[in-house]
């Protein structure tokens, strides 16, 4: 089937506006050099050449798709399946487009790898596998008498590695765990070392974790305090260097090895379910904190600014929500906007360089609902 006709398949896709197509019927189309002058994917549906001089939207999403395949990597087995995804992409150009309009004060954008995604695929996406439960686990923080700073950046401490990406395998408790252990353990040592999440996503099993929770499944999804427990309880409070265990994104068998451990933790802490207050001390004073919240909707499209969940695509401080694991390693203001600094594991493509600005103050996305963080030994 030609490019042509797949195209001929999304609504409103006229025969007229078929007639950029190549000819060659092998499904490849060459814009004019006058309508490819932009570099990422969004620019091109906002400021597309063609659209100013009268053509239609469709031939500007049409050629931004062909820009986010290339620079993604993206391929599809069958034609259907290619007209399937770009009519996903068209949908998530138009609410980029929409939001645009709203001005919002953060932006959302086709420039990463989620933009051919539904709704729905994003959310099977993240993998927290049972919704952690806002009960005090591990010992509770307390807030000191002394006021925390006006602002808090820990990568500039050099306790945070650079940005990683888990890829397809719903591992991102095994990331947000980890950057919590290296922050500790950078703090207590003065010296950064990576640590594996594949050594938690291979080796921190359902019917290894004390009272036979629901946690954990490896890329199917798991829990930070169950990974806490597990490391303490089984591998005598040490986690191997990524160096030594690297990441695959795949689910495998447990190789610990204690010849190769990069860091140790003696116990973890809770924060107060939903306190900001006390999210805002424990940051401060302990490190990079581990948080689980919900990571629908606009975080599908993010990329840039200070979120704020108030439309109608807003995620949700609901507690039974939870669907991601990620990590704070900061916060600070902007503009008189109070904002988290949230480090996530979607690589660097996504939002602003791998982080996203959280709204501060309104308990965002259930940003303080289930927070911890490690104790280095």
């Amino acid at each position: 089937m030609k490019l042509a006709l797949a195209l001929a398949l999304l609504p409103g896709v006229s025969a007229q506006q078929q007639h950029m197509l190549g000819a060659d019927g092998h499904g490849i189309w060459n814009p004019s050099p006058a309508c490819c002058s932009v570099s990422t994917a969004e620019d091109c549906v906002r400021t597309h050449p063609c659209r100013a001089a009268g053509e239609t939207d469709v031939e500007a999403v049409h050629e931004a798709f062909m820009t986010f395949m290339t620079k993604f990597e993206k391929t599809y087995e069958t034609v259907e399946e290619w007209a399937h995804r770009l009519t996903v992409f068209a949908q998530n150009a138009k609410i980029v487009l929409e939001h645009d309009a709203k001005a919002e004060g953060f932006a959302l954008g086709l420039d990463n790898q989620f933009a051919d995604w539904t709704a729905e695929e994003f959310a099977s996406y993240q993998k927290l596998h049972s919704r952690p439960k806002p009960s005090q686990a591990g010992a509770t923080h307390e807030v000191s008498d002394k006021a925390a700073p006006t602002a808090v950046d820990w990568r500039t401490e050099g306790v945070v590695a650079d940005i990683k990406n888990q890829g397809s395998c719903g591992s991102c408790w095994t990331f947000s765990t980890v950057v919590s252990i290296e922050g500790a353990a950078a703090r207590k040592t003065g010296k950064l070392v990576t640590l594996s999440e594949q050594n938690l996503v291979d080796c921190v099993k359902k019917d290894q974790i004390d009272g036979g929770d629901e946690c954990c499944m490896g890329c199917s999804g798991g829990l930070m305090d169950n990974a806490f427990d597990y490391i303490i309880k089984n591998q005598d409070g040490g986690i191997d260097t990524e160096a030594s265990y690297g990441y695959t994104g795949k689910d495998g068998t447990c190789a610990f090895d204690k010849a190769n451990v990069g860091a140790t933790i003696s116990n973890w802490t809770d924060v107060a379910v939903g306190d900001e207050v006390a999210l805002a001390d424990a940051l401060a004073n302990a490190g990079p904190v581990s948080i689980a919240l919900d990571a629908s909707k606009q975080w599908q499209l993010y990329s840039g600014g200070i979120l704020k969940p108030r439309s109608i695509l807003g995620c949700s401080s609901d507690p039974t929500h939870a669907d991601h694991g990620v990590a704070i390693v900061g916060y600070g203001t902007d503009d008189g906007v109070d904002y988290w600094w949230i480090r996530n594991s979607w690589g660097t493509t996504w939002g602003e360089s791998g982080y996203m600005r959280l709204e501060r103050g309104v308990n965002a996305c259930g940003v303080a609902n289930f927070a911890s963080y490690p104790i280095a030994a």
